[in-house]
This record gives structure tokens, C-alpha cells and sequence, in this order.
């Protein structure tokens, strides 16, 4: 019994650990002076559906390819803590490009801004 107890425990400790620390909303702008140009904007509104949950991946640029280096990201979830979580999923801030992952919460929507800045300073060689 002891050692089911402690399966369990340690199951629980394991999902707060890894999925328990999502963010709601991304803010990677540590100089906003740097935030020059605004390369990607887009709201993200999606209703619930009963028991589902819903993932909306975004590709900042959608195609092709970006001279500059992304400044500053910010993924404002309007949902508050009934929204779901945003994940950078690859590139980022100092890199060409970003993709970013919006899940939501069980029958939950999704309801979010974003917006990606460069610099005309952080050139490709």
C-alpha cells in the first residue's frame, strides 16, 4: 500500500513539475528600445468545445525569410487564468524566426494577441 501511495506522489510531483509551469502569456522584451519593427501581429480567437482542448501553432514569419533578428516577442493572453498556456516552441528573441504554441485549457478557448518585433541593427552577415 505504501509503495502505491508513493507511485502516486511521485506521479503527481512529475506532471506539477513538467506541466505545471506553462506561462499564460510571453513577455521576452528585456529592451524595448530594440522593438523597432513590427514584423507580426495577429489575435487568435477561438471558442471552447465541450471536453476539448485546442492547440493553434504560430509561425512568425508564416514563409520565407526575415533580415533581422526578432527583438522582442509578447504573447498577451486575454483569458486571464481561464486561458491556456504559450510556449516558444523554437527560434525566439536573437533569432530569424519564432514558433509558438497556444493550448488552452479543457473546453476552453483561446483568445490571444501577439506581437513580434525586430531591429534594423541585428542584420543577417
Amino acid at each position: 500500500m505504501a509503495s502505491k501511495l508513493l507511485v502516486i506522489v511521485a506521479l503527481v510531483t512529475f506532471c506539477v513539475v513538467n506541466f505545471g509551469n506553462a506561462a499564460h502569456s510571453i513577455d521576452q522584451c528585456a529592451d524595448p528600445s530594440l522593438a523597432t519593427t513590427l514584423i507580426c501581429s495577429k489575435d487568435i480567437k477561438e471558442s471552447g468545445k465541450f471536453l476539448k482542448v485546442l492547440e493553434e501553432v504560430i509561425d512568425c514569419p508564416e514563409s520565407g525569410v526575415i533580415n533581422h533578428k526578432i527583438t522582442c516577442i509578447k504573447v498577451t493572453n486575454k483569458l486571464g487564468e481561464d486561458g491556456g498556456d504559450a510556449e516558444i516552441v523554437s527560434g525566439g528573441v536573437d533569432y530569424y524566426n519564432v514558433e509558438i504554441s497556444l493550448i488552452s485549457q479543457r473546453s476552453k478557448g483561446l483568445d490571444y494577441h501577439i506581437e513580434i518585433y525586430t531591429n534594423n541593427k541585428t542584420s543577417l552577415n
